[in-house]
């Protein structure tokens, strides 16, 4: 079979404006003998006799009433649809079959079972045997203070939880043990965290102000990542900085801090004091600054700083040194 193979769609349901009974589900005595067709057993024996041994013919209406029940199914599902959870027809059929799709209460997503005979409801209370096969939107939950969070199952199935409040303890957000990812947006303030976890497995503790992708194993709630993940680029206090933070060029390194070290090496005169320039201006202030000879002598090298852009250096050695210095500022 190819794709090109479809058929046409029910455009309309059998016998919709003609004459056509209500076919009964459950058959009884009387329709028996009354030739009624019902769906427990069709069109009845009576129906299949000869008019000469006492039968009756079938019922052009309960036909048109058989065949519009059909086609009417057949057109709703023809438009994509299927049917939600019912508790009457679970009971009618003995549960629903492991990998059967029902649509959420709110036509938003789609719930699968994962047992046979399921007889459980997916919704209100999330359950182990039906499980989120998609569904469209985020949860958001406001107003969040100090008490423990049990997430519906329409709200769990959502793969973005959003949270905001102030909060005044850390708070259990409990998630169904699935196996399933979340990314839990922690809006809180406060100095209290959010501790997401199953109802009695462990979980992560996700803290306000910060975006963390979680998954449950069917039992625990664990972390996509690591913390450093969802840290923000940056040179500030729980940033991670890039190397962009890193700047350089000859004689000079600056870290993400705005600490800054300079070095390099300038020849000086026998028993001189010398005045020389940065590789860089010092943007704030240079903190310190030491010498030495590149070459050991029996003389000694010292250093000083006159201003952000400018040093000194002395060799006390008879004869011209190569005086190395090396400089701390910000």
């Amino acid at each position: 079979m190819n794709s090109s193979d479809s058929p046409s769609r029910v455009l309309k349901a059998f016998g919709v404006n003609g004459l056509k009974n209500t076919v009964p589900v459950d058959s009884s005595s009387s329709t028996d003998n009354n030739g009624i067709a019902t769906f427990d057993k069709g069109f009845p024996p009576i129906t299949m006799q000869p008019k000469s041994a006492g039968g009756i013919p079938p019922s052009g209406q309960d036909m048109n009433g058989v065949l519009y029940a059909v086609t009417l199914q057949q057109q709703w599902q023809n438009a994509g649809m299927t049917y939600a959870f019912n508790q009457d027809f679970a009971n009618q059929i003995s549960g629903y079959p492991k990998g059967s799709m029902l649509p959420n209460s709110t036509s938003s997503g789609v719930w699968m079972s994962l047992s046979d005979n399921n007889l459980t409801s997916p919704e209100p209370v999330a359950s182990a045997s039906w499980v989120p096969f998609n569904s469209y939107g985020y949860t958001n939950l406001s107003g969040i203070t100090s008490s423990t969070i049990t997430l519906t199952a329409m709200q769990a199935s959502k793969d973005r939880i959003t949270l905001s409040g102030a909060l005044t303890s850390n708070i259990n957000l409990v998630l169904p043990s699935w196996l399933k990812s979340w990314t839990i947006v922690n809006n809180c303030t406060g100095i209290f965290g959010v501790i997401c976890k199953t109802q009695s497995g462990t979980g992560v503790t996700i803290a306000n102000g910060s975006t963390a992708k979680v998954y449950g194993d069917g039992t625990n709630i664990l972390t996509e990542f690591g913390s450093a993940a969802y840290r923000d680029v940056g040179n500030g206090s729980g940033q991670v900085p890039d190397m962009s933070f890193f700047e350089s060029g000859p004689g000079w390194q600056k870290l993400p801090s705005g600490r800054i070290f300079q070095w390099g090496a300038f020849p000086v005169s026998g028993n001189s004091v010398q005045t020389f320039s940065f590789p860089i201006t010092f943007p704030n202030v240079a903190l310190s600054i030491t010498a030495s000879f590149k070459i050991p002598a029996s003389g000694t090298a010292n250093a000083d700083v006159i201003s952000r852009s400018q040093f000194s250096l002395q060799n006390t050695y008879s004869t011209l040194q190569n005086c190395s210095f090396f400089a701390i500022g910000e």
